[in-house]
């Protein structure tokens, strides 16, 4: 199943933020005194970054790219596969189709970033792939995804031979 930016924002838990120079901030804990993740599940920096409030705050977001920067043409009737590659961010990501659609037949994991299928038709589709990364940071990419058409078959039709092992 894909979700969407709008599936995975409601699952978030909206909490008030610490404002700056609150003293839940930075307050610097051990791995003792700061939990290992925050409410949403996220990894806490351990040590004087450590923030004692109900979540971590990360004040800027890293850049997350994604590669390739396009897609190879697929052929209807034939098995298509591509890894959606992220770069920069705090791993683990999630992936998912923010605009636009994939052609029929395709699909993207959104825990690998590997879309793949078999396209049941010709043409072309333009959509957008974004990655999250563990911190809810996105980068997206848009991509066009021409699918030619497969080749023409008919049907082989099998044919009985007998050899005669005298005219060998």
């Amino acid at each position: 199943a894909i979700r969407s930016i709008a599936s995975l924002m409601r699952r978030r838990t909206l909490t008030r933020a610490p404002q700056p120079g609150s003293q839940a901030l930075d307050t610097g804990g051990t791995l003792a005194g700061c939990e290992r993740v925050d409410q949403r599940g996220l990894a806490r920096p351990q040590g004087t970054a450590c923030d004692q409030g109900a979540y971590e705050r990360f004040p800027t977001c890293p850049a997350v790219t994604l590669t390739p920067a396009s897609l190879p043409d697929g052929q209807a009737g034939a098995f298509y596969s591509q890894t959606i590659a992220p770069g920069g961010g705090v791993p683990p990501y999630r992936f998912a189709v923010t605009a636009g659609s994939l052609p029929a037949g395709l699909a993207l994991d959104p825990v690998s970033g590997i879309l793949s299928g078999v396209p049941t038709a010709s043409g072309g589709n333009n959509f957008t792939l974004a990655a999250f990364d563990a911190n809810f940071c996105a980068g997206s990419l848009d991509y066009s995804l021409s699918i030619l058409s497969g080749p023409s078959c008919s049907p082989i039709r099998a044919m009985r031979t007998t050899f005669d092992a005298r005219s060998l």
